[in-house]
């Protein structure tokens, strides 16, 4: 009776799985292929860029395993852009007071120094058919919904993945993307994307 049980909980757990799954990598940016086992699902990103197998314990919620491949994915697999940006900054007052009587006061007085920040992007989610990303800032975690226009969705993920530069792939993204909207935070957290 219990092995029944256990053989219909795994049954139903891997129907379910399949379904919720599947609906999963429909959105994300990667290109997923998996199997499943008795004990394992095995990952396949992006024609092995990065393969990766998960233990199935059949005592977990389904949607709690999905998370915890979503978890995985953000981290090892899912596009990043890095926005690149140089700042200029004129001398602070404090340094102004450290350089009172020095030499080189009136030299660096006028003397501008150049800072360069870079901002980590990464995209999350995809509706392909529309060519519409959804992209997080890593720096603030504000999450944006963008639509692409003059290229093709998977066009640019391809590029992205194989022949631009992080980099690159922002400033091409800042080329072709027209910002939808902010997502709110606690929409975000409810997975209702």
């Amino acid at each position: 009776m219990l092995i029944e049980k256990n053989v219909i909980r795994e049954e139903d757990f891997k129907k379910e799985f399949i379904k919720k799954f599947d609906n999963f990598c429909r959105k994300r940016p990667v290109l997923i292929n998996y199997s499943l086992s008795n004990k394992d699902l095995y990952l396949d990103i992006d024609f092995k860029t990065y393969i990766k197998i998960f233990e199935i314990d059949y005592t977990q919620d389904v949607k709690e395993f999905i998370k915890e491949i979503d978890d995985w994915l953000k981290f090892n697999a899912y596009p990043k852009m890095n926005q690149v940006s140089e700042i200029i900054k004129d001398i602070t007052d404090e340094e102004v007071k450290d350089l009172l009587g020095s030499e080189d006061l009136e030299k660096k007085l006028f003397q501008k120094t150049k800072e360069v920040k870079t901002i980590v992007w990464r995209i999350e989610k995809i509706i392909l058919s529309n060519d519409i990303l959804f992209v997080r800032n890593l720096e603030t975690d504000e999450f944006y919904r963008y639509k692409l226009e003059k290229i093709m969705l998977s066009s640019f993920l391809k590029n992205l993945k194989k022949k631009w530069t992080p980099e690159e792939a922002w400033n091409k993204f800042m080329d072709f993307a027209v910002l939808l909207n902010e997502i709110d935070p606690n929409f975000v957290k409810q997975d209702n994307l």
